[in-house]
């Protein structure tokens, strides 16, 4: 439940946001900021191995310091973000998204950002969408010409008025989705790093250094912090992304919930499988920050796992489609394989009666956003089951 009066508050917190290179989820890549130095890894050659090419930080930069990787069980996840919080109180009208430019949000180029806020009157749960629009990890990839990271040049309020990724189906004010009379968090994705990232860097472009800001998973904390302060009362929170923020849900899970103590965190992850990368997660030069109580953890099985046995409650919903037509070349694999991996993922959910996925049976990337008709009328019900707590909720395929 938002507070009274139609009033949100933000932090001025240090904030902003599918995979290897994942593709752009329901906005549009952004435009190159220049062609990389020649050494660096070619965009969309080889999957998410290969780190030579990335620069470390630059210690002369302001902000260059890695953000914390986590804070103790008191709520707040950054411990940077919770001191700075400082509330900024804006008109929020009820069924409507709002923009809100929060202090200090940056994007991959260190610019600007903000939030979308829908709030609803009355309402105790919360729907939290983590935007996807690809990665990156070198100059290349993030700064190239064809850079595999939507939004890193920047997400303001005038790409937020003109953002397709408004019309998903679980942002909806109707009676078929659950959410219907949810406050809604729209997340915007202007970094490149799955929404894990910690760290500000210095690539080469033309010659010349370029600050890239991998802050997705210092923005999430950031954000969590101004929320915490915003939204109470609450009685549930669904974590919800696709692609990029579908990795981003599960691998953020456990931070939403030290923000929200005592609240139920469900996660809905549309096409970001817990499936191994070739290399650790943590081997990509973002800055990688994964739950703290996560000891050892290195790569996305360990972190789902962490979640399952920390959160066994929780309800785990993974939208899939049994080909996917853009993960495998970023995990280095053949198609054929990765359904193999995805198949053998879901066949591990078997003992969890609260982890359950969706598959459409045909190939694409994205169940939420890209459905063909034959599976698009069970995608509701079967998250309706989720949401409700219904123990019929099985596995499905359509």
């Amino acid at each position: 439940m938002r507070t009274p009066r139609h009033e949100v508050s933000l932090a001025a917190v240090t904030f902003a946001l599918c995979l290897g290179a994942l593709t752009a989820c329901g906005s549009s890549s952004s435009p190159a900021a220049g062609s990389a130095d020649s050494g660096s890894v070619q965009d969309g050659d080889q999957p998410l191995t290969d780190t030579g090419s990335v620069a470390t930080a630059d210690s002369s930069a302001p902000d260059s310091a890695t953000p914390d990787g986590g804070s103790s069980d008191t709520g707040a996840t950054d411990s940077a973000a919770a001191e700075d919080a400082a509330p900024i109180v804006i008109n929020a009208p009820d069924d409507t998204w709002t923009w809100v430019d929060v202090p200090g949000a940056r994007c991959g180029n260190g610019s600007a950002t903000g939030i979308g806020v829908n709030p609803h009157a009355g309402a105790t749960h919360l729907l939290i969408y983590l935007q996807g629009g690809g990665a990156c990890f070198d100059a290349t990839s993030c700064w190239g010409a064809s850079p595999t990271a939507s939004n890193m040049t920047g997400y303001a309020a005038a790409d937020f008025a003109n953002d397709p990724t408004k019309a998903l189906a679980l942002f909806q004010r109707t009676a078929a989705n659950p959410w219907s009379d949810a406050d809604l968090v729209f997340v915007p994705y202007c970094t490149g790093d799955i929404h894990v990232g910690s760290l500000m860097t210095s690539l080469t472009v033309n010659n010349a250094p370029m600050a890239t800001y991998f802050y997705g998973g210092h923005n999430v904390d950031a954000d969590l912090a101004s929320l915490a302060l915003s939204y109470t009362g609450l009685t549930h929170i669904w974590l919800s992304g696709v692609s990029a923020g579908g990795f981003g849900s599960f691998l953020n899970q456990d931070f939403v919930a030290r923000s929200f103590p005592m609240v139920p965190v469900d996660v809905i992850d549309d096409s970001g499988p817990a499936v191994d990368l070739p290399a650790p997660v943590t081997a990509i030069p973002w800055g990688v920050r994964l739950p703290p109580g996560c000891t050892g953890c290195t790569n996305l099985s360990e972190v789902y796992a962490y979640d399952r046995k920390t959160y066994p409650s929780s309800r785990y919903g993974l939208l899939t489609y049994q080909t996917d037509s853009v993960l495998p070349s970023f995990f280095g694999v053949t198609e054929a394989q990765f359904s193999t991996d995805i198949e053998t993922f879901i066949s591990s959910l078997a003992s969890d009666p609260n982890a359950k996925a969706f598959v459409a049976l045909s190939t694409g990337h994205v169940v939420l956003e890209e459905s063909d008709m034959t599976a698009a009328p069970f995608i509701l019900p079967w998250l309706t089951q989720m949401a409700n707590g219904d123990t019929t909720w099985s596995n499905e395929q359509h």
